[in-house]
């Protein structure tokens, strides 16, 4: 049931990322092979909250509302059976993000038009730097696995509000809302080295500001927020019932 709309929005992703990859490597100066997909990855990150949460939650979200988990009662557990539910969710996004970035990496690699007459930057100061120069398709692997892991987080936080909230356009885009809001914030107050975005962009910033601790505060209070609405939302449930 969920192999339809896994595989509408796999290839929907496929194509945009490969389209943007293909058109900053047509209209940009590159320097090093991975650069058309960590260009052209970028705006496509824009939607990324949408591409995995909008394929994964509104299953769940119907669940609720058709009091399905009462009739499927009679046969499983229903804390069982939502948990399969998510799990296959979870891991489907997982799946799609994870292949789809290597396919666009892989995609970089082959149409790069790298200029050789010009002294580039270095890409060396950044996280895991002399990797993306010396071996792009190691490091486009091991970006896509990482980011594979942070879009599941987004995924699970789309099927908390999916659970909870009763108006199905809340439920698909408030996971999309609260990475914009939070990525505004924190460019207006100008800790975009802490944004929640720049754990999945990559080379977003400056080498300076991209360092490990940065990205895990940006992560840690991802995971807090999860928690929290996670928790609200519950307490919200029981004082309506």
């Amino acid at each position: 049931r969920m192999l339809i709309p896994w595989g509408g929005a796999s290839l929907v992703y496929l194509l945009a990322l490969l389209f943007s990859v293909f058109s900053m490597n047509a209209n940009s100066l590159i320097h090093y092979p991975i650069e058309p997909y960590i260009f052209g990855s970028e705006p496509v990150d824009l939607f990324f909250s949408l591409f995995v949460t909008v394929p994964f939650t509104w299953p769940i979200y119907f669940l609720r509302k058709d009091n399905f988990l009462q009739y499927v009662s009679m046969r499983i557990e229903p804390k069982t059976y939502l948990g399969i539910q998510v799990f296959t969710s979870l891991t489907l996004c997982f799946l799609m993000i994870l292949l789809v970035n290597i396919a666009g990496v892989a995609f970089s690699l082959n149409i790069a038009d790298v200029i050789t007459n010009t002294q580039g930057y270095f890409l060396t100061d950044y996280i895991l730097g002399d990797i993306q120069m010396a071996n792009p398709l190691k490091f486009g692997t091991l970006w896509s696995f990482y980011k594979a892991c942070i879009g599941t987080l987004i995924c699970l936080l789309g099927q908390i509000f999916a659970y909870h909230v009763k108006n199905l356009f809340y439920a698909l885009l408030a996971p999309f809302a609260f990475v914009i809001l939070e990525g505004f914030l924190t460019d207006v107050t100008g800790l975009s080295r802490f944004s929640f975005t720049t754990t999945f962009v990559p080379n977003r910033l400056a080498p300076k500001a991209m360092t490990i601790g940065n990205l895990a505060v940006g992560l840690s209070v991802f995971v807090i927020a999860i928690i929290v609405a996670s928790k609200t939302l519950s307490r919200h449930d029981q004082s309506d019932n």
